[in-house]
């Protein structure tokens, strides 16, 4: 495997215990036993290697007289280093806990001979971008903030929490005032919801649909302001001498990210049943909801929308 790029995927939940690894130099002849040892092994076979592990949970990795050769990437979940030493880089989404007797972390580049992994002869074919996307990592366009300009407070306000929001770009984003249809007095209001938390994290959203029922969309393990996420449209309140308002319960469970964790898992908060929430979260999740309130006119009816057109 000189000269080439080396990927190994891992499937593992909880400990992985690192195998003895050995190597026959570019010389050896048939007849050759392996090398093996942590000491022999050659630098440019570690640059050309990395491992993957694919698991959204905690992982271990350990070994008592061996060394992990190659970079690990772990996007999800934290990982613990109880192993001799390793050499290469660490990219991990959760934590990253040292806790072996010897530990040593080596830092070498992944620099593979045979370059950057390929993409394909055309990239259209693994990478569809649509053009003007809804967010485009830290912006989001049509925010409370922003979606009514004769409003500077804005229009969301977060009611009810269980948990501080994390600083940062606005929950709702992509924010659309609907007025009533021909013949209807009901308003309603369209909507997409970001992740403001570091790692990936399953999103209930609980509201009153246009028939007066109670809705709930799922989106399960989220990144962020992810560009397919659904667009959510919830029926508004009308009082009498009151603007329009509508009401949305937001619940983001996780067994992954650190904030959540910490502070949703307690069990004080639970996500509700109309959202038929699969059983694993009762042990395992943290779970934190907040409330939020729109409104759903502008004063004046201006928006930010109208002025685009205009």
């Amino acid at each position: 495997m000189h000269h080439k790029t080396i990927m190994i995927k891992v499937k593992c939940d909880g400990d992985f215990i690192v195998p003895r690894t050995c190597f026959h130099p570019l010389d050896a002849i048939r007849t050759d036993e392996p090398i093996c040892g942590r000491d022999y092994f050659p630098s440019e076979i570690t640059s050309n290697t990395v491992w993957v592990f694919e698991s959204e949970s905690d992982v271990v990795i350990s070994g008592e007289d061996t060394e992990l050769q190659g970079s690990v990437v772990k996007p999800w979940g934290s990982l613990t280093m109880s192993i001799w030493g390793h050499s290469g880089r660490l990219i991990v989404g959760g934590d990253l806990i040292i806790d072996g007797n010897f530990t040593e972390l080596h830092n070498y580049e992944f620099d593979p001979d045979s370059g950057p992994l390929p993409l394909g002869v055309d990239i259209d074919a693994v990478c569809d971008v649509p053009p003007s996307p809804p967010c485009v990592e830290t912006y989001k366009v049509l925010t409370g903030d922003t979606v009514c300009p004769s409003e500077p407070e804005g229009i969301v306000k977060l009611l009810r929490a269980s948990a501080d929001l994390p600083e940062g770009e606005p929950v709702l984003y992509d924010i659309q005032l609907e007025p009533p249809a021909i013949g209807k007095d009901v308003h309603t209001v369209k909507f997409k919801v970001d992740n403001p938390f570091t790692n990936h994290t399953d999103i209930f959203i609980k509201y009153e649909k246009l028939e007066w029922g109670t809705g709930c969309e799922f989106m399960p393990f989220t990144p962020g302001c992810a560009i397919e996420a659904p667009t959510i449209e919830v029926c508004c309140h009308n009082q009498k001498d009151i603007d329009p308002f509508a009401l949305v319960n937001i619940y983001f469970a996780s067994n992954t990210d650190s904030m959540v964790m910490d502070i949703g898992s307690g069990g004080e908060v639970t996500v509700d049943k109309c959202c038929k929430p699969p059983s694993d979260y009762e042990a395992g999740y943290g779970v934190i909801k907040y409330t939020f309130e729109i409104s759903c006119v502008c004063p004046g009816g201006v928006t930010q929308r109208m002025l685009r057109r205009g």
